[in-house]
């Protein structure tokens, strides 16, 4: 517990986004280092664009043409959280575009959440449940024309669903 304190006094309170996006920073989700692909090397890494996505979630911010938009807005503010980020300089709207595409979100989410919780920065018996559909896993879909016909076309569709 006492590792943890020293930890949290590390953080930058300004506003609780940038708490956030300084946690995102300090904990390394994986290392960038490992992953060894073909191509050019990313000049962001993936923890910065995973600091703008939530930037982009946290302020509702609907495309990705519109978040750069934003970080491109000449306020205090808007320099705070490109900083908190980790960007010097604005990227490209497509580089947001592409780099989206390859982030696995879910899974990046549920592994901060995690750690989150085991290093002490957040609760798990204090929980939020939101009114979003819960896709299930490997689980086929049941048309509406099926539904009509009352034809059910494979085992494993949940026919109690809507």
């Amino acid at each position: 517990m006492h590792i943890t304190k020293r930890f949290l006094s590390k953080i930058r309170c300004e506003s609780f986004l940038i708490g956030i996006l300084h946690l995102i920073g300090l904990i390394s989700l994986y290392n960038d280092d490992v992953i060894t692909r073909r191509g050019r090397p990313y000049v962001y890494p993936t923890t910065v664009m995973l600091r703008c996505f939530v930037v982009r979630i946290w302020m509702r911010i609907p495309s990705n043409n519109a978040l750069h938009y934003y970080f491109s807005i000449n306020t205090k503010y808007n320099q705070r959280i490109m900083k908190a980020c980790g960007l010097h300089n604005l990227p490209d709207r497509r580089t947001f575009d592409r780099r989206f595409k390859t982030i696995p979100v879910k899974d990046m989410i549920n592994t901060m959440g995690r750690r989150f919780v085991s290093e002490g920065f957040a609760d798990s018996t204090v929980v939020a449940v939101d009114s979003s559909l819960i896709h299930a896993k490997n689980r086929h879909v049941w048309h509406k024309s099926a539904m009509k016909n009352n034809m059910v076309p494979r085992s494993g569709i949940d026919t109690e669903a809507r």
